[in-house]
């Protein structure tokens, strides 16, 4: 994988602080943990259904817009956070 230099992550949750890492498969294990799980699909829309109707990509977004309420966009800013550092990571290697 690609030096750590290259990547510096904020986390949206954390008052955008920058992530610490050290190494690049670390950052990937972080970051897989931002992605929504059904665990969280399930506590927000009190049901896992949803998946049939909207992608986690689609829920993210839903979730950052304020759909469901302030406390929940940070989940879906996360997420959305996530996905586009983990293509790019993918990518380079």
């Amino acid at each position: 994988m690609t030096n750590k230099k290259y990547f510096r992550v904020f986390d949206p949750e954390n008052n955008n602080q920058e992530l610490k890492f050290s190494n690049l498969e670390e950052l990937v294990l972080i970051l897989q943990t931002w992605l929504i799980s059904d665990i969280l699909i399930e506590a927000i829309y009190g049901t896992i259904e949803i998946k049939y109707t909207m992608t986690k990509d689609e829920i993210a977004d839903h979730l950052a817009m304020g759909n469901m309420g302030k406390m929940f966009e940070k989940y879906g800013r996360k997420h959305k956070r996530a996905k586009l550092i983990l293509d790019h990571i993918a990518k380079r290697e």
